[in-house]
């Protein structure tokens, strides 16, 4: 079901409660809990949390590319480190050349992402 404490939007609106970006979408703690528009300031004021029926942080749709090629090299990451360390002292060697490999490579992919790259063709 996906990670229902974001969402992404073309363009950031202004917070209901001033004239900063808002940065959450999100219900506050008044009566009835009605929505509003939050910069980071009145979402710690007035937010009460983040999910499925209390609010989702606004990231810029520009955002979600690296938002996933960063949650899938996480994921690469836990792999390897996981059969790295089922693995015996012998082949240690191995895995940590390639661990090396792989920060090598998410280093190079965040520099790209930097650079104006799509890094979900990496």
């Amino acid at each position: 079901m996906g990670d229902l404490t974001k969402t992404y939007v073309s363009k950031k609106p202004k917070c209901n409660f001033c004239d900063k970006t808002a940065e959450y979408d999100a219900r506050t703690g008044y009566n009835g809990s009605p929505w509003a528009y939050m910069c980071e300031e009145h979402f710690k004021e007035f937010g009460i949390g983040l999910g499925l029926g209390l609010g989702q942080r606004l990231l810029l749709k520009s955002e979600r590319g690296f938002d996933e090629a960063y949650t899938t090299l996480e994921t690469r990451v836990d792999t390897l480190l996981d059969e790295f360390l089922k693995r015996d002292s012998a082949n240690m060697f191995d895995y940590s050349q390639a661990l090396e490999r792989l920060v090598r490579h998410i280093e190079s992919t965040l520099e790209a992402h930097r650079d104006g790259i799509d890094i979900l063709e990496h």
